[in-house]
């Protein structure tokens, strides 16, 4: 018996259990007792970096799944809107998310677009690092880099956000993954659509979790 099937290819969901692995890799590693003002370790970094990013794509991920069902309710000005984060801030200006998400693809653009900056420091007597200098490579930024960030901390300015490459960490994924999962919930009630994501389980330190315990987890000890 011949029968007809389609689906629409939204991932959405399938990124959850790789962002609490790299989570779970990450909180293996042991923070770095120094003072870290110009660099994390490399393996902090890496994880941290990674987890960010995934975060970003899984958030688009789902946006693109509100701009089908809604596709019909939607403006030519909003169909026509390539960037995700551009169609979240024509769809909800005023949300106080806006503002945040904005801030984390700035945290975004840095790692996946390898923006360079020349960084000096010293080195104290308990070896903690201070920057005496960072200066970006004129080519990086956006506008958005520009309303968003604080060149004297490089970091955004309400998330405090690292921006320099070399100094993201746990606590910027703490930041991250609070700020993507509050989004999701939110859009979740705007398309009035049960995601499922509050039923989910991930595996998470040899158990199964349910994933919004599991993030809660996760965020607090990155922000121990």
């Amino acid at each position: 018996m011949h029968s007809s099937h389609n689906f629409v290819t939204v991932m959405g969901s399938d990124y959850f259990q790789p962002i609490v692995v790299l989570c779970e890799a990450l909180l293996r590693t042991k923070p770095d007792p120094l003072e870290l003002d110009a660099m994390t370790s490399p393996r902090e970094r890496g994880y941290a970096a990674s987890i960010c990013l995934l975060a970003v794509v899984c958030f688009e991920s789902f946006m693109r799944r509100v701009r089908y069902l809604n596709k019909k309710n939607l403006s030519q000005r909003q169909r026509d809107e390539k960037s995700m984060l551009g169609l979240f801030r024509k769809l909800f200006p005023d949300h106080r998310l806006t503002c945040m998400l904005t801030e984390i693809y700035v945290l975004r653009d840095a790692i996946a677009h390898g923006q360079l900056w020349e960084v000096s420091y010293d080195l104290d007597d308990n070896w903690d690092q201070h920057v005496t200098q960072a200066i970006r490579d004129s080519i990086d930024g956006d506008k958005k880099f520009a309303a968003a960030v604080d060149l004297s901390t490089r970091q955004t300015r309400k998330l405090g956000l690292n921006v320099l490459p070399s100094l993201v960490n746990r606590k910027d994924v703490a930041k991250v993954l609070d700020i993507i999962f509050e989004a999701l919930r939110f859009l979740q009630k705007e398309v009035d659509e049960d995601w499922q994501t509050g039923k989910m389980t991930v595996g998470f330190r040899g158990q199964r979790m349910e994933l919004i315990k599991c993030v809660e987890t996760i965020k607090v000890d990155c922000s121990a």
